[in-house]
């Protein structure tokens, strides 16, 4: 078996025991030694989509039963934009000078450290943590309604930051260093 190596050298490969083992079978054509590194990709692109569609469905939910949908524009405008700005300057800073594992732990971590104190502290005392309290209950301002519910405005920034950042920016690195590492 010959393969291109660089220019005009060909490099000898040792042949594989089988041609199912060499090719894969035909409706799975994944080789027996990918097998571990495609079980832990799949398990790992379907935890991202998990994790990606709940808060996907969540975070609209919470903010428009308690703003209003008029609330969506504003809070993607002066919410989201700034930032998901931010965390791209952030990522790119860390990224000159951060090994690849280092830095998807880095961005990984905080997500569910919030999602996990979103869960547990910022739900649960969500009426407590209002810091506005009633006095704009009868506020008809989307804007003031975002503040006064500031705990679901900033799981919708999260949340939105997670959609750009989890599956396109943080998967997809993690799946092109491991197929590059492996060829």
């Amino acid at each position: 078996d010959l393969r291109g190596g660089g220019g005009d050298q060909l490099m000898k490969t040792t042949p594989l025991t089988t041609e199912v083992e060499a090719e894969g079978s035909k409706w799975f054509p994944v080789r027996r030694s990918e097998l571990p590194q495609f079980a832990s990709m799949t398990g790992m692109m379907f935890l991202f989509i998990y994790v990606f569609t709940t808060v996907h469905d969540t975070k609209d939910t919470l903010v428009v039963s308690h703003c209003g949908a008029e609330a969506l524009p504003l809070l993607k405008l002066f919410g989201t934009l700034p930032c998901t700005i931010a965390f791209i300057a952030l990522y790119s800073k860390c990224g000159t000078f951060m090994d690849k594992q280092g830095l998807f732990r880095l961005t990984l971590v905080p997500f569910f450290v919030f999602y996990a104190l979103f869960a547990f502290v910022l739900y649960p005392f969500r009426e407590n943590l209002n810091f506005m309290g009633n006095s704009l209950e009868t506020s008809s301002s989307p804007l003031l309604a975002l503040l006064r519910h500031w705990t679901f405005s900033l799981y919708f920034v999260v949340s939105e930051i997670w959609a750009s950042a989890g599956i396109p920016l943080l998967f997809w690195q993690v799946s092109v260093f491991n197929i590059r590492y492996i060829l």
